[in-house]
């Protein structure tokens, strides 16, 4: 039986916004998920002030103060109302963007189906979606794909046809603030990264967590797109070398003019791997690549997106032993607390929360190495039975977009 989604009637858009790297390796994964010969393109905002905002309200305190103040309340409800109120008086470039892949497309096809990773774009592209559809006669689906484990209210698209959520806790707040119909799958993590190690390479994620050992421990750095806690990373990298010659260090960062002196400054310690690029996509694609070249152990991390490869089991290619330093906003926040909800933080885990200081976070390390505390935790095998809980939300989600396009 032909599969729907390679159909030349369809096409499938990928919408996304250059605002930190969480919502490229969403649509990354979901790219990646998809059979060969289906017809997928990516629709990218050409705003840059989205990226030059996200990066400002995530390094400058006082900014980053002011979004808070917005993320809850009465505050909230206004910023979502003047947002999307603006988001929608300014969709010509994006309807031009949409009308230009209609055209270019070989055959003429019946359906487009837009997957939007980034809230703005997901209310311009649902205000557009009825008379787009009409004046090309064609179905037109919006399907809204929510990067973090936090309901803010702007995540609430009126006229998308279903907003996928990680959560019953962000479903349920969300559906009071704007009555529509939201999924649970479970987060969107890479498919490549949920591929069962072989059984020398989870023996060696194993003899890395053994405090016995003299295998060297591969840590992963990933560099948060916004460039944020360089300064924490550079003096954790330090202090851990000075501890103990088993670290090796591998950073994956884009190469800024934020991150310069940063890489410049980290290349010189030693025990240290950088893997960079100049473009956000090809550091998502260089940062799955790691984990499937190295047997990652250990990876320090902002709770951000990154905390959701909790859902990856330790005998599988992603399953590093997560360590996360201080949440930035409310979304991290909230992150943490999902993995707390479902038993996925603690030394019982998947991850754990690292002190604020640099330092005290390299003696955490290596006290929880020595403990046994890591190794402990390199079989973990305790997921609860949950609609959220899986390391397949990418299978998932194709299976119900298969299911939604074939009932029309």
């Amino acid at each position: 039986m032909a599969d729907i989604l390679t159909s030349p009637d369809l096409v499938i858009v990928f919408a996304q916004a250059m605002a930190g790297l969480g919502h490229l390796r969403v649509t990354h994964a979901l790219f990646h998920g998809l059979p060969k010969g289906a017809h997928a393109v990516l629709l990218g905002t050409k705003d840059t002030n989205i990226t030059a905002i996200h990066n400002l309200t995530s390094q400058n305190m006082l900014m980053r103060r002011v979004v808070q103040f917005f993320e809850t309340g009465a505050p909230q409800d206004l910023f979502t109302f003047l947002y999307t109120q603006w988001l929608c008086s300014h969709t010509k470039d994006l309807r031009l963007q949409l009308q230009t892949i209609l055209d270019r497309h070989p055959l003429v096809p019946k359906t487009i189906l837009v997957v939007a990773t980034h809230f703005g774009l997901a209310h311009q592209l649902a205000h557009i979606k009825q008379a787009f559809a009409a004046e090309n006669k064609i179905r037109m689906m919006v399907v809204v794909v929510v990067t973090d484990d936090a309901p803010f209210h702007i995540w609430a698209v009126p006229g998308a046809d279903m907003t996928v959520v990680p959560s019953d806790h962000t479903k349920w707040a969300l559906t009071r603030y704007l009555p529509g119909e939201y999924i649970v799958l479970p987060y969107m993590v890479s498919p490549r990264l949920a591929v069962p190690l072989s059984t020398q390479r989870y023996g060696d994620r194993a003899k890395q967590l053994d405090s016995e050992s003299t295998t060297k421990i591969h840590v992963s750095l990933p560099i948060s797109g916004a460039a944020v806690q360089l300064h924490y990373i550079t003096k954790l990298v330090r202090a851990l070398s000075r501890a103990s010659d088993r670290f090796l260090f591998h950073v994956v960062s884009k190469q800024t003019k934020m991150t310069e002196k940063f890489l410049q400054a980290i290349a010189a310690e030693k025990n240290v791997e950088l893997i960079t690029s100049t473009h956000d996509r090809e550091v998502v694609e260089l940062y799955e690549t790691l984990y499937e070249k190295e047997t990652i152990a250990l990876e320090v991390t902002k709770p951000s997106e990154q905390a959701f490869k909790a859902l990856i089991s330790p005998k599988k290619i992603g399953g590093s032993i997560l360590l996360f330093s201080d949440p930035v906003g409310l979304q991290e926040k909230l992150n943490l607390a999902f993995l707390e909800r479902h038993g996925l933080l603690g030394p019982k885990g998947r991850g754990m929360k690292l002190p604020v200081n640099a330092e005290e976070s390299a003696a955490f390390i290596v006290s929880n190495l020595q403990s046994g505390v890591f190794a402990s935790m390199g079989t973990f095998t305790s997921y609860e039975k949950n609609p959220g809980i899986a390391d397949d939300g990418v299978r998932r989600f194709w299976h119900l977009m298969r299911e939604r396009l074939s009932a029309s």
